[in-house]
C-alpha cells in the first residue's frame, strides 16, 4: 500500500510539473516593458565581445571637450526621454509615444510584437532638425530606424539600423528607478 501510495504522489507530483512547463508562453509582458513609466537614454551602445560597448563614432577623434558637452546634456534629467502608453492585445501592443532629445520634442505612433520582439516608431509630429549636439542627432535618427526591442520593466534596449550596421542600440532606463538612486 505504501508502495502504491508513493507511485501515487510521483504521478502528481510529474503532472503538475509538466502542467507548469506547459503552461509558460515566450510573449513579453509589454505593458510592462513599455508603459510603466518613462524611459531615458543611459547610452548608445554596440555589442562587444565581452558585453555593450559605448558608441563613440559620433565625435571627432579625440573630441573630449565634445564629448564631455554631450554627457552632461545625457545626465541633465530634462533630457533624452521617452514614453509609451498602448493596449495590449494577444501579444501584440501599439499606441503613442513623445519623445524629448535636448531641443526638440516629438511624437508619433509605435507597435510591438512580444514574441518577436519586432518593434517600429512613426514620427508623425513634433520633427524638427534643430538637435546641434552629435549625441541627440544619433538618439533622434535612432528612434526613426528603430526595429527591434530587448527589455524588462527596468530597462529597454531599442535596436536600431545606421548605414549597415544592425548591432548599435539605446539603453534606456525606467525613469522611476532614477528616484531610488
Amino acid at each position: 500500500m505504501e508502495l502504491l501510495m508513493n507511485k501515487f504522489k510521483y504521478i502528481i507530483f510529474s503532472l503538475l510539473i509538466i502542467t507548469a512547463f506547459s503552461s509558460c508562453n515566450n510573449t513579453d509582458n509589454l505593458t510592462a516593458i513599455f508603459t510603466s513609466n518613462g524611459k531615458k537614454l543611459t547610452v548608445i551602445a554596440r555589442q562587444g565581445s565581452r558585453g555593450p560597448v559605448p558608441v563613440m563614432d559620433y565625435w571627432a577623434e579625440n573630441d573630449k571637450e565634445g564629448i564631455k558637452k554631450s554627457n552632461d546634456l545625457l545626465i541633465n534629467p530634462d533630457n533624452y526621454h521617452l514614453t509609451f502608453d498602448g493596449i495590449e492585445d494577444n501579444g501584440k501592443m501599439e499606441g503613442n509615444f513623445s519623445a524629448k532629445a535636448v531641443q526638440s520634442s516629438f511624437s508619433g505612433k509605435w507597435q510591438a510584437d512580444g514574441k518577436s520582439g519586432k518593434i517600429s516608431l512613426s514620427i508623425s509630429q513634433g520633427m524638427n532638425t534643430k538637435e546641434s549636439d552629435p549625441l541627440a542627432k544619433a538618439f533622434v535618427k535612432a528612434l526613426q530606424h528603430t526595429y527591434k526591442y530587448k527589455g524588462d520593466r527596468h530597462n529597454l534596449y531599442l535596436y536600431f539600423t545606421e548605414g549597415q550596421t544592425k548591432d548599435k542600440f539605446l539603453v534606456l532606463h525606467n525613469r522611476k528607478d532614477e528616484s531610488k538612486k
